[in-house]
């Protein structure tokens, strides 16, 4: 019988702000999972080659930079860069990106 954990869907703060979650994830599976992406450990699992017998919460951090582990930190701070260009290139009004080349190639 599996031996998940049963949390409260709570990845974000009452303030809207988003939580950080240090998860562990064990199970079993009929095929050497080393080298294989997460997408496709997850993929096998769901055709039957394997279950979870637990998933854990660890930790959680409220904020980014609460989260010690530097490579994790930077990341997180990688994705949430890529994640304003679509936003901030959406802000912009038609035609603002052929006036910003214009300036600079006419300095």
């Amino acid at each position: 019988m599996s031996d998940v954990a049963k949390v409260p869907n709570i990845s974000t703060a009452s303030n809207g702000a988003v939580k950080y979650f240090k998860i562990q994830v064990r199970g079993w599976t009929d095929f050497d999972p080393l080298d294989k992406k997460l997408a496709e450990i997850a993929d096998a699992i769901e055709r039957g080659g394997g279950f979870l017998t637990a998933i854990e919460v660890l930790d959680t951090k409220d904020d980014l930079s609460a989260i010690s582990d530097n490579v994790v930190r930077e990341g997180f701070q990688n994705i949430l860069a890529a994640r304003r260009v679509p936003a901030e290139t959406a802000k912009k009004p038609a035609g603002s990106q052929s006036s910003e080349l214009a300036a600079k190639r006419a300095s």
